[in-house]
């Protein structure tokens, strides 16, 4: 049996990343959302995970720094902080780009089988089949880019650990799952009946699910990082940092 007291020697010198690794990987995988978010409400303040990982980042770094000047361990002790809460509030974000938009998403899905219905029940020319192809593949490169987007994080902040709850893994792998489903058999009729206007660019197909991802993952980063500067009393630079990501959806809105 592994001595306690070394145990708690080995906490007492992680990092905040590694405190918050800890924790994504014995708090937080593997859980459903709505059974998680019932256990922590359960739980008193202190033992939530932003202060409760707050609390051990500021020990772990007083021990480290002890003997040091006062502002100096103050410094490290706010900068470790704002890390590692930085790095929880980006777990919540990620999950909640999935989770919040689940319901549209199946709304989308469920609206192209009917219009794909209803196109063939009106034998639809050519003109209105291919306005349901590209319908089919904006929404398809939506919801690859919002799994892949996830994926980039993961791997740039997380060491490739899964950051999803047990929900929104299998809400967004069902729905990605389908999406391709309807786009690899377009792709095989449309090359079986010689139609080749109606089958998939694969690398431009590919190209844009990568740009989209990319912004998808920017925007779910600055939302976190945003949120955790607003908390530690830097409102100014949290509005700088998000607010060109509004107005570029403001611009694409246009």
């Amino acid at each position: 049996m592994i001595n306690k007291k070394r145990i708690s020697r080995i906490e007492t010198a992680l990092t905040p990343t590694q405190i918050v690794m800890l924790w994504l990987k014995s708090e937080h995988q593997g859980n459903e959302s709505g059974e998680y978010a019932r256990r922590l409400i359960k739980l008193p303040l202190s033992a939530a995970p932003r202060p409760k990982i707050a609390a051990q980042v500021a020990n772990n770094i007083r021990s480290a720094m002890k003997g040091k000047e006062a502002h100096q361990v103050a410094n490290a002790v706010r900068q470790g902080q704002m890390q590692a809460d930085f790095l929880i509030l980006l777990v919540n974000r990620t999950n909640a780009a999935i989770l919040n938009e689940t319901q549209v998403r199946w709304l989308k899905i469920a609206l192209l089988h009917e219009r794909l219905r209803v196109l063939c029940l009106s034998d639809a020319g050519l003109d209105l089949m291919l306005d349901w192809v590209r319908s089919m593949r904006t929404v398809a490169i939506d919801f690859l880019a919002v799994e892949a987007s996830a994926k980039l994080i993961q791997q740039q902040y997380f060491e490739r650990e899964s950051v999803l709850l047990r929900d929104a893994i299998a809400d967004i792998q069902e729905q990605t799952k389908r999406l391709m489903h309807m786009v690899e058999t377009c792709d095989k009729i449309a090359l079986e009946h010689g139609a080749i206007e109606l089958a998939r660019d694969h690398a431009a197909f590919s190209a844009a699910i990568e740009l989209m991802a990319t912004e998808k993952a920017e925007l779910i980063v600055a939302l976190a990082r945003s949120k955790m500067l607003d908390d530690f009393g830097e409102p100014e630079a949290a509005d700088a940092l998000i607010k060109p990501y509004f107005l570029r959806e403001l611009d694409r809105q246009a």
